[in-house]
């Protein structure tokens, strides 16, 4: 599995929505392309590199990418929401609707997670270490 890693550049208390942030959608795609997708602050889009500084090694198929998240993401929603396949590990807290919609994957919280964590989720495996 390769590799992607996220790191939050710091914490707000507007949350950013990032339903962007699945192996589904950084598959196929250059780390380049990864840092100019859209994720919304508040109300605005802007590119997801303005928020959280993403590195490392991309797949062609959603199976075989990991994406790491490095820090607290409490303030970061829909992470992981809707994906079929391949793992994101969150190394901290995570938003609201994180892993909403899954079909499949792995995705695994070593904190604690907001409300509607794995809402209406049909497939796939979420572990929250925390609450």
């Amino acid at each position: 599995m390769k590799k992607i890693v996220l790191t939050p550049r710091g914490f707000s208390s507007i949350p950013i929505e990032a339903e962007v942030i699945s192996p589904d959608n950084f598959a196929g795609k250059t780390i380049s392309e990864i840092r100019e997708m859209d994720i919304y602050y508040g109300n605005k889009a802007y590119p997801m590199k303005e928020y959280i500084h993403a590195q490392g090694e991309v797949t062609e198929t959603p199976e075989d990418q990991m994406i790491v998240i490095d820090g607290d993401a409490r303030h970061i929603k829909h992470i992981g929401e809707g994906m079929t396949a391949g793992g994101i590990v969150i190394q901290g807290g995570a938003g609201m609707h994180t892993g909403a919609q899954m079909k499949g994957g792995t995705l695994t919280v070593t904190g604690n997670v907001d409300d509607w964590c794995g809402a209406e989720m049909k497939g796939g495996l979420i572990r929250v270490l925390g609450n």
